[in-house]
């Protein structure tokens, strides 16, 4: 399960928001109540939102289990529909983007939909180090306009 704090990160800082916005990563996530199913496949820039959308419509709570992070959206929504199309031939296919699927079968969906596309794509912990480099970046070029 992947812990992406949605509270928290509903309240980040500027910089992170300016980073998010310049850099414009997208991910594929797998979403479900419990690892066993059902499961959801998508696409977000902003995972805590998506997931707080989810979550108002939804029973039970939802969690994210698989995080795949791309260079931008239309990366993201290749690798996704790959993904969905290959569990629709399973005929697990439940209604739209749910299927009654266990996280971690969703999940290597998308790692082989990713491979089969050869898309490259990071994890959750890489795009915060990303945003970090990013942001550093963006500081050491304001005091050195003001040094």
């Amino acid at each position: 399960m992947i812990d992406i704090h949605t509270e928290a990160m509903e309240r980040t800082d500027r910089y992170t928001r300016e980073a998010a916005e310049k850099l414009r990563y997208a991910s594929c996530y797998v979403i479900a109540p419990h690892e066993d199913g059902p499961v959801k496949i998508g696409v977000a820039t902003h995972v805590p939102k998506r997931h707080s959308a989810l979550q108002v419509g939804c029973w039970a709570r939802l969690h994210i289990y698989d995080l795949l992070w791309f260079a931008g959206p239309p990366v993201a929504l290749r690798v996704e529909a790959k993904a969905l199309a290959s569990m629709a031939v399973l005929g697990r296919r439940l209604r739209g983007e749910w299927f009654n699927e266990s996280a971690d079968v969703a999940g290597e969906h998308l790692r082989l939909a990713a491979e089969g596309l050869g898309m490259k794509w990071f994890s959750e912990s890489e795009r915060r180090l990303r945003y970090s480099r990013w942001n550093a970046k963006q500081i050491d070029a304001l005091l050195m306009v003001r040094g």
